[in-house]
C-alpha cells in the first residue's frame, strides 16, 4: 500500500514542479517530499529488519543446536563408558573382543552339548563359564546382573540424540556423524534394545548348582540338565548379540564425539 501511495506523490511533486506550483509553498514542499520518502522508507526499512531479524532467528537456532547437540553427544558417551573398566578405545575394545570370545567358547559348549552328558561336559560348560566371569569383570565395572539398566541407559541416551537432536542438527545444518557410523551406531542400538529387560551374564545360579551336582556324582535327571543347558544357551545366544553390538556402539564413539563440531 506505502510503495503505490509513494510513487502517486513522486508523480504528483513532479508535475507541481512542472507547473510551478511548488515556487512559493516552501514549508507545503518540504512537507509533501518528506511524506513521499516516508512511503517509500517504510517498507524498504521493514524489508531490512525483517531480514536482519531472520538472519538472527537463524544464528539463534543454530547455537542452541550446537549446544544441545555437544550435551547430547556428551551424554551418549558418557553412558556407553560409565562401565567400562578401560576408557581408552584400543583397551576397551581388546576387553569386548576378549569378552566375545570367552562367550563364544561357553556358546559352543553348551551348543555342543550331548544327548547322554557326561559328568566331564557339565564341567567343560563350568570352566568356560568361568571364563567369561573373569572377562566380564576385567571389561565391566558392574556385575554381570546389573549389565540390563546399564544397556537401557545406553539405549535411552541415544534415541534422545538421534530421535530429538540430530533432526535439529539437521535443520540447523549443524555437523552430524557419517552415515555409515549412524547406521552402525542405530543397527547396534536395536540388538540392544532386544535384551535390555534380561538377565544378561549374570551369575546363574540354579543351572550353574545343578551342574556342579552332575560333576560331583550326584543324581540329576536328564530333563533337570537340559533345563539348566536351555537357560544357559539362551544366556550365551544373547549375550554375544550386545557384545558384537557394543563393540560396534564402543569403536564408534569417535565418530559421536565430532558432532556439532
Amino acid at each position: 500500500m506505502c510503495l503505490p501511495l509513494g510513487g502517486l506523490a513522486i508523480i504528483l511533486g513532479v508535475w507541481g514542479d512542472g507547473h510551478g506550483w511548488w515556487d512559493d509553498r516552501s514549508f507545503l514542499t518540504n512537507l509533501a517530499s518528506s511524506f513521499a520518502s516516508l512511503l517509500f522508507g517504510i517498507p524498504l526499512a521493514l524489508v531490512g529488519l525483517s531480514h536482519l531479524g531472520s538472519l538472527q532467528a537463524d544464528a539463534a537456532a543454530q547455537r542452541a543446536a550446537v549446544r544441545r547437540g555437544l550435551n547430547a553427544a556428551r551424554d551418549f558417551t558418557a553412558t556407553v563408558l560409565s562401565e567400562f573398566r578401560n576408557l581408552e578405545v584400543a583397551a576397551s575394545s581388546e576387553d569386548l573382543i576378549r569378552l566375545r570370545t570367552a562367550n563364544l567358547q561357553f556358546r559352543q559348549a553348551v551348543h555342543a552339548w550331548p544327548k547322554d552328558p557326561s559328568p566331564a561336559a557339565s564341567a567343560e560348560v563350568n570352566m568356560c563359564f568361568e571364563r567369561r566371569r573373569a572377562a566380564i569383570q576385567r571389561a565391566f565395572k558392574t556385575r554381570g546382573n546389573e549389565v540390563g539398566p546399564w544397556l537401557t541407559m545406553i539405549s535411552e541416551a541415544w534415541h534422545r540424540l538421534d530421535m530429538e537432536v540430530r533432526p535439529r542438527l539437521e535443520d540447523a545444518d549443524v555437523r552430524w556423524m557419517p552415515r555409515a557410523e549412524h547406521v552402525k551406531i542405530r543397527s547396534a542400538v536395536r540388538a540392544l534394545d532386544g535384551h535390555v529387560s534380561r538377565r544378561l551374564m549374570s551369575s546363574q545360579g540354579g543351572p550353574r548348582r545343578m551342574l556342579d551336582r552332575h560333576v560331583h556324582g550326584s543324581t540329576v535327571t536328564g530333563s533337570a540338565l537340559e533345563n539348566a543347558i536351555e537357560h544357559l544357551r539362551d544366556d550365551a545366544d544373547a549375550a554375544h548379540e550386545v557384545l558384537v553390538a557394543l563393540i560396534a556402539i564402543r569403536t564408534s564413539l569417535p565418530a559421536v564425539d565430532e558432532i556439532a563440531r
